[in-house]
């Protein structure tokens, strides 16, 4: 300590805040799938359970969705322009399974949402931290 350095502070090598992942873990929860961020930055246990939660919120909303679809373009009659038995049939689709793909909707927004929040308060959290660490 004679040279007058300050003494360097040893990180863990799995933080994702050294290693500079924590904006890629941001963009991977706001833009690919709520919870593949948090299994990067580490926290692999919620990020898990948020990805199987959204994937499964997804599956749920397709597959009702589909039969919906399918069921309502096979009774339209054939005579009319495939175009418009498409586009009759995709709305009365929704229309019929509305009560099963809003809620699906709303929780993978909610999912989506807290996990971008989640990692941001995470982040300003450690960075509040090491700057007491550093004080001291």
């Amino acid at each position: 300590m004679s040279s007058g350095k300050r003494p360097r502070i040893r990180f863990n090598t799995r933080d994702p805040i050294t290693k500079g992942r924590w904006l890629g873990s941001l963009l991977l929860d706001a833009f690919v799938l709520p919870g593949s961020g948090h299994f990067l930055a580490g926290y692999r246990v919620l990020g898990t359970v948020m990805a199987l939660l959204t994937v499964t919120f997804i599956v749920v909303a397709l597959t009702y969705y589909s039969s919906a679809y399918f069921q309502a373009l096979f009774s339209l009659p054939q005579d009319g322009e495939l175009a418009s038995r498409i586009i009759s049939a995709s709305a009365l689709a929704i229309d019929q399974k509305i009560d099963v793909i809003r809620p699906c909707a709303y929780s993978i927004l909610f999912l989506w949402s807290f996990g971008v929040l989640d990692l941001l308060l995470r982040v300003r959290r450690e960075i509040g931290r090491r700057i007491k660490e550093e004080a001291i």
